[in-house]
């Protein structure tokens, strides 16, 4: 019964996965077509409040000109009667790019890419990290090691199943340091699943692995720390890193087929049946989706 109970839970685990990778793929996507040649391809509806907003605003600057000491003065925009919520991040977007770079074209294309790139690998990360909870919890002797805890830790888990589940976060949250490439090799050399992805795969995974942190933690700016740990000689430090389309394609398919591999590796595994027999949609090949 247990075991049922956690097939079903970790087949929702992967089904959830492909399908917030799909949502941020379509949200690329249609971001992508939406925000092109900003903003004439916004949809008409949209785009009629847009311009609406736009229009209330210059004439709104028009009335505060006509005004004594206009020059360097604090003047606040209102739209009685008026929905704006779902355009004022557009006309946020418009009025700081053209405060900041008054001639150049608003482009959208490098912050959808960046945020697909950081939320594909989010929900693979996870992924990994609940695989792993998933195999522990079916076989808790996978945790033994050298490794050894405190008589109060024990005590305070109340009961042998608690602390079985406090070492398993643990472990989880350890190895969650370790890179994408490092825990897959983990799933094999220690856990015994046969995930054969290429080695090409797992060197894009790293270098896309490498960008999410850029862009979590520097704003996709190039570092030092970046240039000596991929050897890039092409990057300057301060730059902005440029990730295209292509990119982020590949990495959600590679994304989807290492999942594939590795939820099919567990189920034969440690479940002792196949995603067919238990009427599972495995999502490994998918080349020609690409």
């Amino acid at each position: 019964m247990k075991n049922e109970i956690l097939l079903k839970e970790y087949a929702d685990i992967y089904q959830n996965l492909i399908i917030s990778l799909n949502q941020v793929n379509a949200v690329a996507s249609v971001a992508q077509v939406v925000l092109n040649n900003f903003p004439e391809n916004l949809p008409s509806d949209l785009s009629v409040l847009y311009n609406q907003a736009l229009s209330h605003i210059s004439q709104t600057q028009k009335e505060m000109e006509k005004k004594e000491g206009y020059e360097g003065a604090e003047w606040k925009i209102e739209f009685p009667g008026m929905e704006y919520p779902a355009v004022l991040p557009l006309l946020l977007t418009v009025l700081s790019h053209i405060t900041a770079h008054p001639k150049a074209e608003i482009k959208f294309t490098g912050i959808i890419s960046s945020q697909q790139i950081v939320m594909v690998l989010a929900y693979l990360d996870a992924f990994l990290s609940e695989t792993v909870r998933i195999i522990c919890t079916l076989q808790p002797l996978a945790l033994k090691t050298q490794k050894t805890i405190t008589w109060e830790k024990a005590i305070d888990a109340g009961s042998w199943e608690q602390l079985i589940e406090n070492m398993i976060h643990d472990y989880v949250y350890e190895i969650g340091w370790k890179n994408i490439s490092q825990r897959i090799a983990l799933l094999s050399d220690k856990f015994g699943l046969l995930v054969n992805v290429s080695e090409s795969d797992l060197l894009f995974l790293n270098e896309n692995e490498d960008i999410r942190h850029l862009l979590v933690h520097a704003g996709g700016k190039v570092t030092k720390t970046y240039l000596d740990k991929t050897g890039n000689k092409d990057l300057i430090v301060g730059t902005t890193i440029v990730i295209d389309s292509k990119q982020t394609s590949e990495l959600s398919h590679i994304s989807t087929k290492v999942a594939g591999l590795i939820f099919r590796s567990v189920l034969e595994k440690y479940f002792d049946t196949t995603p067919e027999n238990s009427r599972i949609t495995v999502w490994d090949a998918g080349s020609d989706f690409r």
